[in-house]
């Protein structure tokens, strides 16, 4: 999953959540005594706030999802899928083989578990 993200469409995300819970927000935050109502719309809604906001969101969710995405079992099981990619080894370790056996795939192997001979030619592609 790639989220495709810019400051354009995070500020309109930013100004439909000031729309549609700014009030509520405000409201609560005021019944607890954390200020008024209005001093607290006034923060969501001023301008320079949205874009430290915006600021921080377009920064932060490439990392979260960097994060959440890239664990070495995903990468491999997508590199194994990519067109131009015939097998995956991994190392020939123990840290390797779990990997190994962690990918659903008969393509992605460790080099523990494989004897190489000879290296096949890549194959022709007719014209």
């Amino acid at each position: 999953m790639v989220l495709d993200l810019n400051k354009e469409r995070v500020a309109r995300a930013v100004a439909w959540f000031v729309t549609a819970f700014g009030a509520g927000l405000a409201g609560y935050f005021a019944a607890w005594g954390f200020g008024s109502k209005e001093q607290w719309l006034e923060l969501l809604t001023n301008p320079n706030i949205q874009a430290m906001a915006v600021t921080a969101i377009v920064s932060l969710v490439p990392l979260i999802q960097r994060w959440l995405s890239g664990t070495e079992k995903k990468i491999v099981a997508t590199t194994e899928q990519l067109p131009n990619v015939q097998k995956v080894l991994t190392q020939p370790t123990e840290a390797g083989q779990a990997l190994a056996a962690a990918v659903p795939s008969p393509n992605v192997v460790s080099a523990a578990d494989v004897v190489v001979t000879e290296i096949p030619p890549p194959p022709v592609k007719d014209k």
